[in-house]
């Protein structure tokens, strides 16, 4: 939909007056590292989609409904004029998503403490990461829903114009504002008039367009229409509202489901930001693997732990859950209250039976060793075993905290690898049980 879950502020509006201009007037802005600004943005959407049920059976209709909130203060660090490719710190006061599926919540609110944001654009891959703490997965799928507004400079004109002539918006401008890998369709501006608005000189633009493409929902249609006011005075954009409706289709191109949505963006442009200023020489902006690892938080099992962005949690159930990474490795956690975690001498012995009883070679096996952190003990020990005519590292570690702890069991392709050695070591050195877990007999 016209920007997953994007908008601003109202726009409070005092009586405009039509100005006449004889000349051309350029429409466009420069982005230059040192760039302070202040963007309110609000959004809302509605509407339903179509689930299949099984061979026969009528489809289930979905209500959709959401709505976001989000208002940050902006330096940009890095800029390229010939591309899309920028970098900025932000300093969230919020950033909200309410949205339901049906009777499934989606909604998410960026925490206290990771507010401070190293915003990053590179083609029209974003990515995220706080210099204060771990984002969760869903603070980053968030944050890189958000607006990037140096991909914006594709809604303005090349040349001067006049009122009444029209462009056609950018293919990365309009991405940017659909989340649209367009296959078909255009989106146009056409400069309406000069007007004077609140006390200051504005360019009034309309946009309109009908695109076809995919984004995460599948195949949709989109249909926009909108405004955006450029300050002829300080000459940047102020404001942008677009109303977006997305239709959703089926294998054969038919509508499957619809929604509608509001999108309201406002800007301001900042002389200056001390605390932001100050922040943006004091903050490491650089990603690394140790300010871009996520917090995995789980309340009904009340655990959390930190993992590298190589993994991703690609299964939970009832207590078990299960991280895949990137290259081929997996890694199994199984959470237990203090009483069923196994004494370690116990488990190694039952690990080594259950791969001898899987046809596995044992080349070596490296014996238990314990840690101790400030929250837990950890005891580990591994297996290098050839398995189904193949090499693999089999890694075991039981975390132990007061109030219960995990089993960590990985499978680890190859014959050494240290950095996902040490990644496992990391989230069992991490793992948090906030408290104990009360199992049903």
């Amino acid at each position: 939909m016209v920007r997953a879950l994007i908008c601003s502020i109202l726009f409070l509006i005092s009586p405009s007056f039509l100005l006449s201009i004889e000349d051309p007037v350029k429409l466009s802005e420069d982005l230059l590292p040192g760039l302070i600004q202040q963007i309110e943005t609000k959004s809302t959407l509605e509407g339903t989609l179509q689930v299949p049920v099984g061979e026969g059976e009528a489809p289930k209709i979905i209500p959709m409904k959401g709505n976001s909130r989000i208002r940050y203060k902006e330096i940009l660090l890095q800029a390229d004029p010939n591309s899309v490719d920028f970098k900025s710190l932000r300093t969230y006061q919020e950033m909200i998503f309410e949205r339901k599926n049906g009777d499934r919540d989606l909604s998410m609110v960026l925490r206290p403490e990771v507010r401070g944001v190293i915003f990053m654009k590179k083609n029209q891959a974003k990515n995220a990461f706080s210099p204060n703490g771990s984002l969760t997965w869903d603070e980053l799928d968030g944050l890189r829903t958000d607006q990037c507004f140096a991909a914006l400079q594709g809604i303005f004109p090349s040349n001067p114009v006049l009122p009444g002539d029209r462009w056609r918006m950018t293919l990365p401008a309009v991405q940017e504002l659909t989340d649209l890998e367009v296959s078909a369709g255009k989106v146009e501006c056409i400069f309406e008039e000069v007007i004077e608005l609140a006390g200051r000189k504005v360019a009034h633009v309309r946009l309109e367009g009908k695109l076809k493409g995919v984004n995460e929902d599948g195949p949709v249609e989109q249909n926009l229409t909108g405004k955006w006011y450029f300050d002829l005075e300080d000459r940047y954009l102020s404001y942008l509202s677009i109303h977006g409706q997305q239709s959703f289709l089926n294998k054969d191109g038919k509508t499957v489901g619809k929604i509608t949505g509001q999108f309201v963006l406002s800007r301001r442009i900042l002389s200056k930001d001390n605390e932001l200023t100050l922040l943006s020489k004091k903050l490491k902006t650089e990603p690394d693997e140790s300010n871009t690892r996520l917090l995995y938080i789980n309340p009904d099992l009340h655990i959390r732990f930190i993992y590298p962005r190589n993994w991703h949690v690609s299964r939970v159930q009832g207590r078990q859950i299960t991280l895949d990474e990137k290259n081929g490795a997996g890694l199994l956690i199984t959470v237990d209250p203090p009483e069923q975690l196994p004494k370690v001498a116990e488990f190694q012995k039952e690990t080594s039976q259950s791969l001898l009883d899987r046809k596995a070679t044992i080349q070596r096996t490296d014996s238990p060793t314990q840690l101790r952190t400030a929250l837990s003990s950890i005891d580990k020990f591994s297996y290098l075993v050839n398995m189904n005519q193949e090499t693999v590292l089999m890694s075991y570690a039981i975390v132990r905290t007061k109030n219960g702890g995990g089993i960590f069991a990985a499978r680890i392709p190859g014959r050494e690898n240290g950095l996902l050695q040490k990644q496992l070591s990391q989230m069992a050195e991490t793992f948090v049980m906030e408290q104990e877990l009360q199992i049903s007999k």
